[in-house]
Protein backbone atom coordinates (compact mmCIF):
# COMPACT_ATOMS: atom_id res chain seq x y z
CA UNK A 1 0.00 0.00 0.00
CA UNK A 2 1.05 3.72 -0.73
CA UNK A 3 1.46 5.94 2.03
CA UNK A 4 1.96 9.61 2.17
CA UNK A 5 1.21 12.64 3.66
CA UNK A 6 -1.19 14.96 1.80
CA UNK A 7 -2.15 18.32 2.69
CA UNK A 8 -5.22 20.58 0.56
CA UNK A 9 -7.05 23.78 1.23
CA UNK A 10 -10.62 24.39 1.44
CA UNK A 11 -11.00 27.33 -0.92
CA UNK A 12 -14.19 28.07 -0.93
CA UNK A 13 -17.51 26.90 1.54
CA UNK A 14 -20.95 28.31 1.79
CA UNK A 15 -24.18 27.10 3.74
CA UNK A 16 -27.27 25.62 1.90
CA UNK A 17 -30.08 23.37 2.76
CA UNK A 18 -31.97 22.45 5.73
CA UNK A 19 -30.83 23.74 9.19
CA UNK A 20 -32.16 24.29 12.36
CA UNK A 21 -30.40 26.79 14.59
CA UNK A 22 -31.33 26.66 18.35
CA UNK A 23 -30.80 29.70 19.86
CA UNK A 24 -29.48 31.18 23.39
CA UNK A 25 -31.65 30.21 26.03
CA UNK A 26 -33.81 27.74 23.75
CA UNK A 27 -34.41 24.12 23.64
CA UNK A 28 -36.30 22.00 20.49
CA UNK A 29 -35.48 19.16 23.53
CA UNK A 30 -38.74 20.09 25.25
CA UNK A 31 -36.65 21.48 28.68
CA UNK A 32 -34.00 18.69 28.70
CA UNK A 33 -31.35 21.33 27.56
CA UNK A 34 -30.78 24.72 27.34
CA UNK A 35 -27.13 24.34 24.96
CA UNK A 36 -27.57 26.20 21.77
CA UNK A 37 -27.27 23.44 18.97
CA UNK A 38 -27.22 23.61 15.05
CA UNK A 39 -28.67 20.34 13.74
CA UNK A 40 -28.24 19.72 10.08
CA UNK A 41 -25.93 22.15 8.31
CA UNK A 42 -24.53 21.86 5.14
CA UNK A 43 -21.95 23.47 3.21
CA UNK A 44 -20.49 22.87 0.03
CA UNK A 45 -16.72 22.79 -0.17
CA UNK A 46 -13.63 23.14 -3.30
CA UNK A 47 -10.95 22.41 -2.71
CA UNK A 48 -7.55 22.73 -4.79
CA UNK A 49 -3.91 21.43 -3.98
CA UNK A 50 -3.26 17.72 -3.86
CA UNK A 51 -6.38 16.94 -3.07
CA UNK A 52 -8.76 18.66 -5.84
CA UNK A 53 -12.67 18.31 -6.10
CA UNK A 54 -15.60 19.51 -4.57
CA UNK A 55 -17.52 18.23 -1.15
CA UNK A 56 -20.87 18.36 0.68
CA UNK A 57 -20.63 18.12 4.35
CA UNK A 58 -23.52 17.64 7.15
CA UNK A 59 -22.60 19.23 10.53
CA UNK A 60 -24.45 18.73 13.45
CA UNK A 61 -22.78 21.10 17.16
CA UNK A 62 -22.94 23.69 18.77
CA UNK A 63 -20.60 26.71 20.08
CA UNK A 64 -21.05 29.64 22.72
CA UNK A 65 -22.05 32.79 21.98
CA UNK A 66 -18.55 34.07 21.43
CA UNK A 67 -17.15 30.47 19.80
CA UNK A 68 -14.51 30.24 22.03
CA UNK A 69 -15.84 26.79 23.23
CA UNK A 70 -18.07 23.61 21.51
CA UNK A 71 -18.35 20.84 19.50
CA UNK A 72 -18.89 19.38 16.13
CA UNK A 73 -19.27 16.43 14.29
CA UNK A 74 -19.78 16.17 10.69
CA UNK A 75 -19.84 13.48 7.56
CA UNK A 76 -18.33 14.72 4.08
CA UNK A 77 -18.64 13.30 1.33
CA UNK A 78 -15.69 13.94 -1.48
CA UNK A 79 -15.59 13.51 -4.84
CA UNK A 80 -12.52 14.64 -7.18
CA UNK A 81 -8.88 13.44 -6.70
CA UNK A 82 -6.55 12.42 -4.28
CA UNK A 83 -3.07 12.98 -5.47
CA UNK A 84 -3.79 12.49 -9.12
CA UNK A 85 -5.88 9.33 -8.18
CA UNK A 86 -10.02 10.35 -9.54
CA UNK A 87 -12.88 9.04 -7.20
CA UNK A 88 -15.51 9.69 -4.40
CA UNK A 89 -14.96 9.00 -0.87
CA UNK A 90 -16.38 9.67 2.34
CA UNK A 91 -14.94 11.45 5.84
CA UNK A 92 -15.94 11.78 9.27
CA UNK A 93 -14.69 14.34 11.36
CA UNK A 94 -15.17 16.24 14.70
CA UNK A 95 -13.92 18.58 16.84
CA UNK A 96 -13.68 20.06 20.57
CA UNK A 97 -13.11 23.44 21.14
CA UNK A 98 -12.16 25.24 24.72
CA UNK A 99 -10.96 28.92 25.55
CA UNK A 100 -10.60 29.40 21.98
CA UNK A 101 -8.43 26.38 21.46
CA UNK A 102 -8.57 22.62 19.64
CA UNK A 103 -8.79 20.58 22.64
CA UNK A 104 -9.54 16.93 20.43
CA UNK A 105 -9.61 16.61 16.27
CA UNK A 106 -10.61 13.56 14.46
CA UNK A 107 -11.08 12.78 11.01
CA UNK A 108 -11.47 9.42 9.84
CA UNK A 109 -11.37 8.35 6.18
CA UNK A 110 -15.13 5.98 6.19
CA UNK A 111 -13.92 2.62 5.17
CA UNK A 112 -15.40 0.68 2.36
CA UNK A 113 -17.10 4.17 0.73
CA UNK A 114 -14.61 5.06 -1.87
CA UNK A 115 -14.88 4.58 -5.49
CA UNK A 116 -13.35 4.77 -9.14
CA UNK A 117 -9.88 5.20 -8.28
CA UNK A 118 -10.15 5.84 -4.43
CA UNK A 119 -11.88 2.55 -3.65
CA UNK A 120 -10.28 1.29 -0.99
CA UNK A 121 -8.93 4.55 0.48
CA UNK A 122 -8.44 4.43 4.20
CA UNK A 123 -6.48 6.50 6.29
CA UNK A 124 -6.90 9.60 9.29
CA UNK A 125 -6.46 12.91 9.15
CA UNK A 126 -7.24 16.65 10.77
CA UNK A 127 -8.44 20.00 10.22
CA UNK A 128 -6.50 23.52 10.28
CA UNK A 129 -8.21 26.89 10.37
CA UNK A 130 -5.70 29.59 9.28
CA UNK A 131 -6.13 32.88 11.08
CA UNK A 132 -7.87 34.03 7.67
CA UNK A 133 -10.68 31.27 7.81
CA UNK A 134 -8.59 29.01 5.22
CA UNK A 135 -9.17 25.39 6.11
CA UNK A 136 -6.25 23.32 5.57
CA UNK A 137 -6.90 19.27 5.84
CA UNK A 138 -3.83 16.82 6.12
CA UNK A 139 -4.48 12.79 5.95
CA UNK A 140 -2.26 10.23 5.68
CA UNK A 141 -3.79 8.20 3.45
CA UNK A 142 -3.52 4.74 1.76
CA UNK A 143 -4.53 3.17 -0.96
CA UNK A 144 -4.84 -0.45 -2.21
CA UNK A 145 -1.71 -1.56 -4.78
Amino acid sequence: MKRSRVRFSQAAQRSSGPSRSVGKGQSRLRGRTRLPCRIGSKKFGIFSGDIDGRAVTRFVGGLTEDQSAGAYAAWESFEGSVDGVRGASAFVHMQVLSDSKVEAMVLHIVPSRGTGGLAGLTGVGGIRVDEDDTHRLWLDYALPD
